[in-house]
């Protein structure tokens, strides 16, 4: 959880973004999600609540993933 903080509460505390920082209801967020087994890869984006990005991966099992 510290390198969360490092790279989104912290930063949203240090400019006075009240609004943004965490991943909680009411606040804003662009989320990335990883996998970094074997290679680290993005897996996808979301901004606004909305998939910017997929590989088709979310959702699968990981033994269904290619």
């Amino acid at each position: 959880m510290e390198a969360a903080a490092l790279t989104s509460a912290n930063p949203a505390t240090a400019l006075g973004l009240n609004d943004r920082g965490a991943i909680e209801l009411g606040l804003l967020a662009d989320l990335v999600v990883a996998d970094r087994q074997p290679v680290a890869r993005v897996r996808a984006t979301f901004r606004a609540g909305r998939i910017i990005y997929s590989d088709g991966t979310l959702g699968r099992r990981r033994d269904d993933r290619a």
